[in-house]
Protein backbone atom coordinates (compact mmCIF):
# COMPACT_ATOMS: atom_id res chain seq x y z
CA UNK A 1 0.00 0.00 0.00
CA UNK A 2 2.03 2.73 0.70
CA UNK A 3 4.83 1.35 -2.04
CA UNK A 4 7.83 0.13 -0.27
CA UNK A 5 8.77 -3.35 -0.50
CA UNK A 6 9.99 -6.85 1.00
CA UNK A 7 12.80 -8.94 1.27
CA UNK A 8 11.99 -12.60 1.61
CA UNK A 9 13.69 -16.29 2.12
CA UNK A 10 12.33 -19.33 0.32
CA UNK A 11 12.78 -23.15 1.32
CA UNK A 12 12.49 -25.24 -1.05
CA UNK A 13 12.83 -29.40 -0.50
CA UNK A 14 13.09 -32.15 -2.61
CA UNK A 15 12.39 -35.63 -1.85
CA UNK A 16 13.11 -38.86 -2.99
CA UNK A 17 16.24 -37.48 -4.33
CA UNK A 18 18.49 -40.63 -5.04
CA UNK A 19 21.53 -41.23 -3.46
CA UNK A 20 25.33 -40.84 -5.09
CA UNK A 21 24.26 -38.19 -7.56
CA UNK A 22 26.98 -35.67 -8.81
CA UNK A 23 31.01 -35.14 -8.05
CA UNK A 24 33.08 -34.35 -5.37
CA UNK A 25 35.05 -31.51 -7.58
CA UNK A 26 34.53 -30.26 -10.82
CA UNK A 27 30.73 -31.23 -11.35
CA UNK A 28 29.79 -31.05 -7.63
CA UNK A 29 26.37 -30.66 -7.51
CA UNK A 30 26.60 -28.13 -5.03
CA UNK A 31 28.27 -25.84 -6.70
CA UNK A 32 25.97 -26.25 -9.58
CA UNK A 33 22.80 -25.78 -7.23
CA UNK A 34 24.20 -22.66 -5.81
CA UNK A 35 24.84 -21.52 -9.22
CA UNK A 36 21.73 -22.16 -10.49
CA UNK A 37 19.49 -20.42 -7.14
CA UNK A 38 22.03 -17.90 -6.64
CA UNK A 39 22.35 -16.21 -10.67
CA UNK A 40 18.36 -15.69 -10.40
CA UNK A 41 17.28 -12.10 -10.33
CA UNK A 42 16.95 -10.71 -6.65
CA UNK A 43 18.86 -13.44 -5.16
CA UNK A 44 21.33 -12.49 -2.12
CA UNK A 45 21.83 -15.25 -0.37
CA UNK A 46 21.77 -19.21 -0.93
CA UNK A 47 22.01 -22.37 1.57
CA UNK A 48 22.20 -25.62 1.32
CA UNK A 49 20.81 -27.69 4.95
CA UNK A 50 21.89 -25.56 8.04
CA UNK A 51 23.50 -23.22 5.84
CA UNK A 52 25.32 -20.35 7.15
CA UNK A 53 23.56 -21.23 11.25
CA UNK A 54 26.74 -24.31 10.91
CA UNK A 55 29.02 -21.20 11.97
CA UNK A 56 27.55 -20.98 15.60
CA UNK A 57 28.21 -24.58 16.40
CA UNK A 58 31.04 -26.43 17.44
CA UNK A 59 32.13 -29.31 15.03
CA UNK A 60 30.82 -31.52 18.15
CA UNK A 61 27.43 -30.09 17.58
CA UNK A 62 27.39 -30.14 13.51
CA UNK A 63 28.34 -33.45 13.16
CA UNK A 64 25.69 -35.76 12.11
CA UNK A 65 25.89 -39.00 12.83
CA UNK A 66 24.61 -41.74 9.83
CA UNK A 67 22.18 -43.82 11.10
CA UNK A 68 20.47 -47.17 9.85
CA UNK A 69 17.89 -45.12 8.54
CA UNK A 70 20.03 -42.30 7.33
CA UNK A 71 21.52 -39.42 8.72
CA UNK A 72 20.00 -38.32 12.25
CA UNK A 73 19.61 -34.61 11.50
CA UNK A 74 19.66 -33.92 7.80
CA UNK A 75 22.26 -31.17 8.57
CA UNK A 76 24.11 -31.37 4.99
CA UNK A 77 20.68 -30.93 3.58
CA UNK A 78 20.97 -33.69 1.24
CA UNK A 79 24.62 -32.93 0.05
CA UNK A 80 28.16 -33.87 1.38
CA UNK A 81 30.89 -33.29 -0.93
CA UNK A 82 28.98 -32.41 -4.21
CA UNK A 83 26.96 -35.83 -4.23
CA UNK A 84 23.59 -36.43 -3.21
CA UNK A 85 23.06 -38.69 -0.09
CA UNK A 86 19.04 -39.85 -0.57
CA UNK A 87 18.14 -37.67 1.92
CA UNK A 88 15.66 -34.45 1.69
CA UNK A 89 17.53 -32.01 -0.63
CA UNK A 90 16.75 -28.97 1.08
CA UNK A 91 17.57 -25.49 -0.12
CA UNK A 92 16.76 -21.76 0.98
CA UNK A 93 17.10 -18.89 -0.82
CA UNK A 94 16.82 -15.68 -0.09
CA UNK A 95 15.57 -12.30 -1.91
CA UNK A 96 16.04 -9.01 -1.64
CA UNK A 97 13.56 -6.20 -1.21
CA UNK A 98 12.86 -5.04 -5.37
CA UNK A 99 14.38 -1.21 -5.79
CA UNK A 100 11.40 -0.86 -8.26
CA UNK A 101 9.36 0.74 -5.46
CA UNK A 102 6.45 3.94 -5.74
CA UNK A 103 8.61 6.02 -3.38
CA UNK A 104 10.70 8.77 -3.57
CA UNK A 105 14.53 8.50 -3.71
CA UNK A 106 18.12 9.69 -4.15
CA UNK A 107 20.36 8.92 -6.95
CA UNK A 108 22.59 11.21 -9.05
CA UNK A 109 23.22 12.50 -12.40
CA UNK A 110 26.23 11.93 -14.86
CA UNK A 111 27.65 14.77 -13.73
CA UNK A 112 27.04 13.60 -10.32
CA UNK A 113 24.95 16.29 -8.85
CA UNK A 114 22.41 14.86 -6.63
CA UNK A 115 18.51 14.17 -7.36
CA UNK A 116 15.11 13.00 -5.53
CA UNK A 117 13.12 11.10 -8.49
CA UNK A 118 10.26 8.98 -8.19
CA UNK A 119 9.02 6.26 -10.42
CA UNK A 120 5.38 7.24 -11.87
CA UNK A 121 4.77 4.64 -13.88
CA UNK A 122 5.48 0.67 -14.64
CA UNK A 123 5.27 -2.42 -12.52
CA UNK A 124 6.44 -2.56 -8.93
CA UNK A 125 6.61 -6.03 -7.30
CA UNK A 126 6.21 -5.65 -3.69
CA UNK A 127 8.06 -9.07 -2.68
CA UNK A 128 9.71 -11.50 -5.43
CA UNK A 129 9.81 -14.24 -2.96
CA UNK A 130 5.95 -15.00 -3.35
CA UNK A 131 6.59 -16.17 -7.01
CA UNK A 132 9.83 -17.78 -6.29
CA UNK A 133 8.87 -20.54 -5.42
CA UNK A 134 7.58 -22.31 -8.76
CA UNK A 135 11.09 -21.21 -10.26
CA UNK A 136 13.10 -22.45 -7.78
CA UNK A 137 11.75 -25.72 -7.95
CA UNK A 138 12.10 -25.30 -11.81
CA UNK A 139 15.99 -24.75 -11.60
CA UNK A 140 16.22 -27.56 -8.89
CA UNK A 141 14.59 -30.23 -10.72
CA UNK A 142 17.00 -29.36 -14.00
CA UNK A 143 20.09 -29.82 -11.97
CA UNK A 144 18.79 -32.91 -10.20
CA UNK A 145 18.19 -34.48 -13.99
CA UNK A 146 21.27 -33.14 -14.99
CA UNK A 147 23.66 -35.00 -12.41
CA UNK A 148 20.96 -37.96 -13.33
CA UNK A 149 21.63 -38.21 -16.66
CA UNK A 150 25.44 -37.80 -16.20
CA UNK A 151 25.28 -40.24 -13.64
CA UNK A 152 23.73 -42.81 -16.05
CA UNK A 153 26.27 -41.93 -18.66
CA UNK A 154 29.10 -42.85 -16.62
CA UNK A 155 27.37 -45.97 -15.80
CA UNK A 156 26.40 -46.49 -19.68
CA UNK A 157 30.52 -45.90 -20.50
CA UNK A 158 31.61 -48.61 -18.03
CA UNK A 159 28.88 -51.28 -19.45
CA UNK A 160 30.40 -50.68 -22.55
CA UNK A 161 33.36 -51.19 -21.52
CA UNK A 162 32.75 -54.71 -20.42
CA UNK A 163 31.71 -55.41 -24.26
CA UNK A 164 35.25 -55.05 -25.62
Amino acid sequence: KDGDSLGATVEVVVLNVPPLLGEPLYQSLKVRIMGALGGLNAVQSCEIGAGSRVVERLGSENNDPIRSTGYAANTHGGLIGGITTGMPLVCRVGFKPTSTINKPQKSVRKNLSEIDFELEQGRHDPCVGVRAGVTLESRLAIELLNAALMHQAQKLDKDLSKLF
